[in-house]
């Protein structure tokens, strides 16, 4: 038995629908045992209710089927709206603005490729989120490449006398670079392995932080098992290259002779290297900072209603009639403050787009469809929205049954002046549901512009109207003791319906949800950018030891002269210093320009702030400075009497 009534004999059992699907369900339910194709509404053309499933014949092409579509649907659509609204399909497109599209989309496209999918069954992901994240992935590979490039190459000095003695002894060039090469791909392989195990173990943290569910037996598969022989391969390749060919590229008899120039044709390039490696992690510390500024823009914005403290039941039209006793009896409970019956809400939820047009145009020839929301007298108090002008719906008026309150945008839709008592013509089906009937609205109220849709978008013109809307049982309940609130609820709820489940929700985490993916964006990104952050301090923790080292009677010379460990310092930590400065003026243009594309796809949205911006330089400063700063402490504290006698 579902819902309370009819009876289902149960034919068949399926396996349970994988976790990676763009659908799950617990039944199927036929269009026979529920009569939808008597039903006049939903088989008809002109209702676009039903998700359709294709499937080809072996060798058949979707592009032929996709060129036929449009037509296919519109000689079907033509006859109804001709028979419906006695206007012709061209002429009934024409006038509401709308137009009809039709696409073929493979199965496994939807959760990644859908876009601005309508009507999708479950909230997908982008492919675009899996290509910045892959990138980002590839970039910090890039920087521990840079720190082995930059580390082999600054050590270079202390293998020149290794090539000189082999290129005496008969290497040659191209044995030599094999060598380095080969160092390289175990040093590949040894990290390989590391990173197997690392991701092992991190696996379900990183789940948790992403909200998927990925299994660690992917890594077994053919595909991806070729994609890390190919990723050793390659890094050991980036790695190991440059060092090869710069280190085999050493003479034998300067370098035998002790007149080799240490690091002189390197040290450009590890200049250059370690500019790019902080001015990747900047970039990523900014898009992090910037991606949480505007959540929290988003989640203090005032969107026209109080999303606190609502609870809202589910199911309520189970209850049939008995709903609107129950909500009384809701109300009478102290913590209850207020209660309202519909199925809809300012969050995802039900949604009804219809003709409104104007009364200066009752055959809605310029009068695209727009949002129509059931709702009852309590609707506006219980979700304490703000009325602009005119008045809420009341009791005492008999006729507001034919009074609709619009939204701020539905005025500057219509371009009515003075809304209110305008009228509007509503285009709907009569009770024939075979012909399309003119129902006028007059306005008595205007309610400010609420967003009843992600802060991405605009908000769109809507318009409220009385009625019988049993889908959601919504209530405003006090801030204490919100358990025993619940559970009071739910004695209540099994008093009128026992047998039904009791599900509810509250509506600040139903919004919430909505910008849930740029949440975990936000979470990846950091952890991202403190791993890039991690990753560029070794390698610079490297350099500046190495330099230090290189430096030591250098270091001895200005302390017999004078110098004090503070001017040691920062003899050591100035060129450091100006590479991370150098890499903030690289690295601030380009991820403003990121950035302010990323913003641009909310309407509402926070500006960067360049305070982000002097934050991180003055953080990625700081940070590279006290990598660097350990280890010129530790130069610049030797004596100098040892230092010049170990010269």
């Amino acid at each position: 038995m579902i819902d309370g009534a009819g009876e289902w004999a149960v034919t068949g059992v399926f396996e349970d629908i994988p976790r990676a699907s763009h659908f799950h369900f617990d039944l199927i339910l036929s269009f026979a045992s529920l009569d939808v194709e008597k039903d006049p509404i939903t088989s008809s053309w002109m209702s676009f209710n039903f998700q359709t499933y294709v499937l080809f014949r072996e060798g058949a092409s979707s592009r032929d089927l996709a060129s036929k579509l449009d037509s296919l649907i519109m000689s079907h659509m033509a006859p109804e709206i001709k028979q419906t609204m006695g206007i012709s399909v061209e002429d009934f497109l024409k006038r509401s603005g709308m137009e009809l599209e039709s696409r073929l989309q493979p199965l496994t496209d939807i959760h990644l490729r859908s876009g601005n999918g309508i009507a999708e069954f479950e909230a997908n992901s982008d492919i675009k989120y899996i290509t910045l994240f892959a990138a980002v992935s590839v970039f910090i590979l890039l920087l521990a490449v840079i720190n082995f490039v930059n580390l082999a190459t600054a050590r270079s000095s202390g293998r020149a006398k290794e090539v000189g003695i082999r290129k005496v002894l008969g290497s040659l060039r191209r044995d030599l670079v094999g060598q380095f090469l080969l160092e390289s791909f175990v040093f590949s392989l040894i990290a390989f392995a590391f990173a197997v195990l690392l991701v092992r173990l991190a696996l379900p943290l990183f789940n948790q932080l992403a909200g998927k569910q990925m299994d660690f037996a992917l890594l077994a598969t053919p595909g991806i098992a070729a994609w890390a022989i190919g990723l050793v391969v390659m890094i050991a390749l980036l790695a190991g290259a440059y060092p090869a060919f710069f280190i085999s590229a050493f003479l034998p008899a300067p370098v035998l002779k002790g007149e080799l120039r240490q690091g002189v044709r390197g040290g450009l390039m590890r200049r250059v290297l370690v500019v790019f490696q902080f001015a990747v992690s900047t970039v990523l510390i900014l898009g992090t900072l910037v991606v949480f500024r505007q959540l929290r823009y988003i989640q203090n914005e005032k969107v026209g209603f109080n999303r606190n403290q609502v609870l809202v039941l589910d199911n309520a039209y189970l209850l049939g009639a008995k709903a609107e006793a129950l909500k009384e009896e809701m109300l009478a409970y102290p913590r209850v403050v207020r209660a309202s019956l519909s199925g809809f809400l300012p969050v995802p939820s039900s949604r009804a787009r219809m003709i409104i047009a104007a009364e200066s145009d009752p055959d809605g020839r310029n009068a695209p469809p727009i949002a129509v929301w059931t709702v009852d007298h309590d609707y506006i108090d219980t979700l304490e929205m703000t009325i602009a002008f005119g008045r809420n719906f009341s009791k005492e008026f008999a006729t507001d049954k034919d009074a609709v309150i619009l939204n701020q945008a539905a005025v500057r839709h219509f371009r009515f002046d003075e809304p209110l008592g305008k009228r509007v013509v509503l285009h709907d089906l009569g009770p024939d549901n075979q012909h399309f009937v003119q129902q006028p609205f007059t306005v008595i109220g205007v309610v400010r512009d609420f967003n009843y849709e992600s802060l991405r978008n605009a908000v769109e013109p809507m318009m409220l109207r009385l009625g019988s809307s049993r889908g959601k049982l919504i209530l405003r309940i006090q801030g204490e003791d919100v358990a025993g609130t619940i559970e009071t609820l739910r004695g209540k709820w099994a008093e009128f319906a026992r047998e039904e489940p009791f599900e509810y929700f509250f509506l600040d985490e139903r919004f919430d949800r909505m910008y849930e993916s740029e949440l975990r964006i936000g979470r990846i990104f950091g952890s991202f950018a403190g791993l890039a952050v991690f990753v560029g301090c070794l390698g610079l923790f490297g350099l500046a030891a190495y330099s230090a080292a290189k430096r030591t009677k250098e270091i001895g010379v200005h302390k017999v002269f004078g110098a004090t460990v503070p001017d040691v310092i920062r003899l050591l930590v100035r060129e450091f210093a100006l590479l991370v400065v150098f890499a903030n003026v690289i690295a601030w243009p380009v991820a403003y320009l990121i950035m302010s594309g990323w913003l641009r796809n909310f309407a509402y949205r926070t500006g960067i702030g360049w305070a982000g911006f002097v934050l991180t330089g003055l953080g990625t400063l700081a940070i590279a400075l006290l990598t660097v700063g350990f280890q010129s402490v530790k130069a610049a504290s030797a004596s100098p009497a040892e230092t010049l006698k170990y010269e």
